[in-house]
């Protein structure tokens, strides 16, 4: 696993501090990622019939007018590094071996394309993906 040093990441950005324009385009970007639950997986889905993980995030994103690229090496590339203590609702979350992105919804959960389970609400904290978390990227507060 790729370990990241600190210079990499931001600092602290309390929610209170966000605009109620951002406050709202995160939770929206949230709350329409989780009408998706159930949605089957399949590799290089990127609809509503099936997604892939960076399909699946590229979706969701696009439908608030915001364009990521295809891949989660690529997304890697875009916004700001964010510590997990400091994801906020709508931040990408990346793990490594495998690659995987999904998006962060609050209290340690997050939304993602599951290949075994097709998208899903899992817990960060959850053996699995605490082992693979490489950190967060803050897409949307550039944006205001």
């Amino acid at each position: 696993m790729i370990n990241c040093t600190s210079a990499r990441f931001s600092s602290k950005r309390p929610y209170s501090k966000l605009t109620e324009e951002e406050k709202d385009l995160r939770i929206s970007i949230v709350l329409d990622a989780l009408k998706y639950k159930g949605v089957k997986y399949c590799y290089g889905g990127s609809s509503p019939s099936c997604f892939d993980c960076s399909g699946f995030v590229q979706y969701i994103y696009k439908k608030f007018g915001i364009d990521l690229p295809r891949t989660v090496k690529d997304m890697e590339e875009k916004g700001t590094w964010v510590k997990k203590q400091h994801l906020i609702a709508g931040d990408l979350v990346i793990f490594h071996n495998p690659r995987h992105v999904g998006i962060y919804a609050s209290r340690g959960k997050f939304v993602h394309a599951s290949s075994s389970r097709g998208i899903v609400k899992d817990r960060l904290e959850s053996e699995y993906y605490r082992k693979r978390f490489v950190g967060g990227k803050n897409i949307i507060s550039n944006l205001f």
